[in-house]
C-alpha cells in the first residue's frame, strides 16, 4: 500500500543541523550519544506512525543516526537506515541496511552554493543536513524558567505560525542540532519528538567510518 508524502509520513523535528564557515558543525566539542522517538498523531482517525533510533555525535561534530520508520512506499513495511556526516569533509552518507544500497552526498557543493547565495546551511535532524526549507513568517516566545529534561537543564520556545501551527521546543546548551523534546500541534496533528537515554560521552570512532566505496 503506497502512502503519501504529506506531513504525517515526514520525520524529523524542525531545528536544522547548524553550520559557521568559520566554526564549523555547531556540534564540535559537544560529544554525545543518545536514543530518540518521533511519535505522529493523526487526530481525526488516531492513526499513528512511529520512528525510533539512536544518535551519536563526536567532539568533531561528526554524526551518525541509526533509525527505523515506516517504508514511504509500503505502511506495512519498515525501514532500516544508518546516516553517517562527516563534518570534516562535508560528506553524508545513506546507507540502507536491508539492501545496502549507500548513497553518498557531498554537502559542501551543496553548502558553498548556499554560501554563495547568501544563504545560510541548515537542515532536517534525523538525516544529512541538507538545506532547510523556507518558513512561513511565524513568531517566537520564550518560555520562563528552565526545565529539567533527562537529567539536563533546557531553555524552552513555543512558536507560533500562520496557520495555526504551535511548536513547544525544549533545548539544552549541552546539545547541538536536535531539540531535547519538541512538540509540534496543527489541527489535525500531534508530533512529539524526545532525545532519552543520553550519555555526554564520545561515542565509539568506529561509529563514523563511512562504508566502503
Amino acid at each position: 500500500m503506497q502512502q503519501p508524502h504529506d506531513e504525517f509520513h515526514t520525520f524529523g523535528p524542525t531545528v536544522g543541523v547548524g553550520w559557521d564557515w568559520a566554526k564549523g558543525p555547531a556540534g564540535r566539542g559537544k560529544p554525545f550519544r543518545a536514543e530518540f522517538e518521533e511519535l505522529h498523531t493523526r487526530k481525526s482517525t488516531n492513526e499513528v506512525l512511529r520512528q525510533k533510533g539512536s544518535v551519536f555525535q563526536d567532539g568533531a561534530g561528526r554524526l551518525r543516526q541509526d533509525y527505523s520508520l515506516p517504508d514511504p512506499e509500503d505502511v506495512s513495511a519498515t525501514k532500516h537506515i544508518t546516516v553517517i556526516f562527516d563534518a570534516v569533509t562535508l560528506i553524508c552518507y545513506l546507507i540502507d541496511q536491508e539492501t545496502k544500497e549507500v548513497q553518498k552526498i557531498d554537502l559542501g557543493a551543496v553548502m558553498r552554493g548556499q554560501r554563495a547565495a547568501g544563504q545560510a546551511p541548515g537542515g532536517n535532524s534525523t538525516g544529512c543536513p541538507l538545506p532547510a526549507p523556507a518558513r512561513p513568517q511565524r513568531t517566537v516566545e520564550a518560555i520562563p524558567g528552565e526545565r529539567i529534561i533527562e537529567g539536563l537543564s533546557c531553555a524552552g520556545t513555543v512558536i507560533r505560525g500562520p496557520s495555526g501551527t504551535t511548536i513547544e521546543r525544549w533545548v539544552s546548551s549541552r546539545i547541538a542540532g536536535f531539540p531535547i523534546l519538541e512538540k509540534k500541534d496543527t489541527d489535525d496533528l500531534e508530533i512529539v519528538f524526545r532525545l532519552f537515554n543520553i550519555k555526554l560521552e564520545d561515542p565509539d570512532p568506529e561509529l563514523f567510518v563511512p562504508p566502503a566505496s
